[in-house]
């Protein structure tokens, strides 16, 4: 599936792929149609405003129009090449698309060229148009982002990514353009006269994802030695600077006041939100990577782990506090329970252990069959819930008892967390999905797929918002009821 787009009421979606149909959905899966017509892969699909009908593009430089029903309204053949993008006119009377010839194109829904855009210099990936339907956005392979009034006219050229352009949204109320790039970067602009030195960049891979206890900001980690502070809203707020290169996790205090860091150096590293050095935690053999840290709830302790297969107590003075060494594989994923009477780690070879505070072992978990990427304590602390590379998600008691096993990602679960309720249970995977399930019957509710693989999530105290990072940078996502 390469191409998605939902009707205005909610209730069916489209979609296009490789067997060169676009397929009609009901939201719970039920399929109820097939358009069949096109003699290449389906890249894009985009619905009217009013659900009466939609627009395909594809492989065979077409672009089609139909009823939902499946009857074809009308071809429109032979002018842009290959078809990557196509997006439908606010008001439905007209839309654009763009493909492998580099030119936009906007026709009338009678089938007319209305304008020819002209202007990047390779292929047309995304396309997308202002709410008041007066201005559009294009991107593509020149990486370049470009704005165009409804009349044709080139009205500005967003430089400052460094490679392809995949994506390129308008904000509802169209005062933001956001783009993103295989540059791993996502860029946001200020609407139509947005100019190149006024995008904010979002650069690496997230590796981490840290909300603070009222859910006002959040920080992030990538491949660098930056650990980004964002407000709730997604505008930076500051920077702060780690000792290591390349930083795995981060954990932020009950008081908001400090955080904890760590990567590819071995130390874990103790900062205050204005960035002041106020400890470095060493212990971890020289060399290795430490993957995780978790705060306990009253900020007196702290806890460790990494490549080492060791798990590390300290307090955030750097006093260590005990040296755990029963994992026999590197040790990804921690867990603190809300009260902070115990915690969880998981290992590199399937197996999860359970201790009490002072890091007394009480259970060992067996049942994954592949490496563990998270654990996750549920609020009220009487179970949790582990993310694997086999696939699944398993919740656990605990007593260290196997409860339930969830299925239904289709790669490597890389993370899961629970909701402040309890109520539900959030994932991604490298499979590109985000993935919303009950607690109660373990069913999947939602699932979004996205543009690249995702690594981290996690809720928002709030409860209706929910984080995740990965390939292309953070996302934060409302959740409506």
């Amino acid at each position: 599936m390469l191409a998605v787009a939902i009707s205005p009421a909610g209730d069916w979606l489209a979609s296009g792929g490789k067997d060169e149909a676009v397929r009609l959905w009901r939201p719970d899966g039920t399929g109820i149609g097939t358009l069949s017509g096109h003699s290449g892969t389906v890249m894009a699909v985009a619905v009217s405003p009013d659900g009466t009908w939609l627009a395909s593009g594809g492989d065979d430089g077409t672009v089609r129009l139909w009823h939902p029903d499946g009857r074809t309204i009308r071809v429109l053949k032979g002018r842009v090449g290959k078809v990557y993008a196509v997006a439908v006119g606010p008001d439905g009377t007209w839309l654009a698309a763009g493909g492998t010839a580099g030119i936009v194109r906007l026709w009338g829904t009678d089938g007319r060229e209305q304008h020819k855009l002209v202007g990047h210099e390779s292929y047309v990936r995304d396309i997308a148009l202002s709410p008041d339907g007066r201005w559009l956005a294009s991107c593509g392979d020149d990486s370049s982002v470009r704005l165009w009034s409804r009349e044709g006219a080139e009205l500005r050229v967003l430089n400052g990514h460094t490679d392809m352009v995949r994506e390129v949204v308008i904000s509802p109320d169209g005062g933001e353009v956001i783009s993103v790039g295989d540059d791993h970067t996502v860029r946001f602009w200020r609407g139509r006269d947005a100019t190149a030195a006024e995008g904010t960049e979002v650069r690496g891979v997230v590796t981490d994802i840290a909300i603070d206890p009222t859910g006002s900001w959040l920080a992030t980690t990538s491949h660098g030695e930056t650990i980004r502070l964002w407000d709730a809203g997604g505008k930076v707020r500051g920077t702060l600077e780690a000792g290591t290169d390349w930083i795995t996790s981060v954990a932020i205090s009950s008081d908001a006041t400090w955080l904890a860091a760590a990567g590819a150096d071995s130390v874990v590293y103790v900062l205050g939100v204005d960035g002041t050095a106020q400890a470095a935690l060493l212990g971890h053999d020289d060399d290795t990577w430490v993957y995780a840290i978790a705060i306990s709830p009253d900020d007196d302790w702290l806890v460790s782990a990494g490549q080492d297969s060791t798990v590390r107590l300290w307090r955030p003075d750097g006093t260590a506090l005990a040296c755990l060494t029963q994992h026999s594989g590197g040790v990804p994923c921690l867990s603190i329970s809300p009260d902070g009477s115990w915690f969880a780690s998981g290992d590199g070879h399937a197996v999860i252990r359970l201790w009490d505070h002072e890091g007394t072992e009480r259970h060992v978990l067996r049942g994954h069959r592949a490496y563990v990427n998270a654990v996750r304590i549920s609020p009220d602390g009487t179970w949790l819930a582990s993310a694997s590379r086999d696939d699944t998600i398993r919740l656990w008691g605990a007593d260290g008892a196997e409860l339930a096993v969830i299925e239904g990602h289709g790669d490597s679960v890389n993370d899961v967390a629970i909701s402040p309720d309890g109520r539900m249970i959030a994932s991604c995977s490298e499979d590109r999905t985000i993935r919303l399930w009950s607690r109660e019957t373990l069913d999947c509710v939602s699932a979004l797929r996205t543009e690249s693989s995702l690594d981290r999530i996690t809720w928002f105290p709030s409860g209706d918002r929910i984080a995740v990072g990965g390939r292309l940078g953070p996302y934060v996502f409302d959740l409506l009821e």
